[in-house]
């Protein structure tokens, strides 16, 4: 690439695809995950020039995150602690 316009666009589209990737990779849940990827989005500006291939690579890095084992698992650990606080009510339902 030649023109140095073009080169600093990708190379911040790159930066924040990849600061996007980490974030979501801390996510703790689908939920958390989701709104990682709708702050992201929303703080891209209508009239910034790269915003266009910003969206792109959010929403790429998201649909590739939800691929991820990482990301299916939210929802067993999510139903194990449905499971745990099921039990925890039972066990106080039958101390009384």
């Amino acid at each position: 690439m030649n023109d140095p316009v073009t080169y600093a666009k990708a190379a911040r589209v790159q930066m924040m695809r990849e600061s996007f990737k980490k974030q979501l990779e801390s996510a703790k849940s689908k939920e958390q995950a989701a709104d990682m990827y709708l702050q992201n989005m929303s703080r891209i500006a209508d009239d910034d020039p790269a915003k266009k291939e910003l969206e792109a690579a959010y929403n790429d890095v998201y649909s590739q995150f939800k691929k991820t084992e990482a990301y299916k698992n939210f929802q067993i650990q999510k139903k194990k602690q449905r499971k745990k606080k099921q039990r925890r009510m039972e066990i106080k339902i039958i101390q009384r």
